[in-house]
């Protein structure tokens, strides 16, 4: 049987996910905000949650890891997903822009 995952990922996608209904909620009702949001806009937005996620990932492993300065494969493919997501979004956001 496999190790169980890490509660923080439980918390983290909770957490995302409710978020993301939270704007689709509010997408319904206002409207006039949507219209108004701009793509530099969405994209300042972004770059923020992304770094604050990052640090705060980076300062919990460097707090809770082993000594040794190996990159774990989550590590690498969480920032990879994070790295693919921006460029998504920049290519949709310069695409509306």
């Amino acid at each position: 049987m496999s190790d169980p995952k890490p509660k923080g990922s439980g918390y983290f996608a909770v957490i995302s996910g409710f978020l993301f209904f939270c704007a689709f909620v509010a997408s319904l009702f206002v409207d006039d905000f949507v219209r108004r949001l701009t793509p530099e806009g969405v994209m300042r937005v972004w770059f923020v949650a992304v770094a604050v996620i990052l640090v705060w990932w980076g300062v919990n492993r460097i707090r809770n890891g082993r000594p040794d300065p190996t990159i774990g494969q989550s590590t690498i493919q969480f920032v990879m997903g994070t790295v693919s997501l921006t460029v998504a979004l920049l290519a949709l956001t310069m695409k509306l822009g």
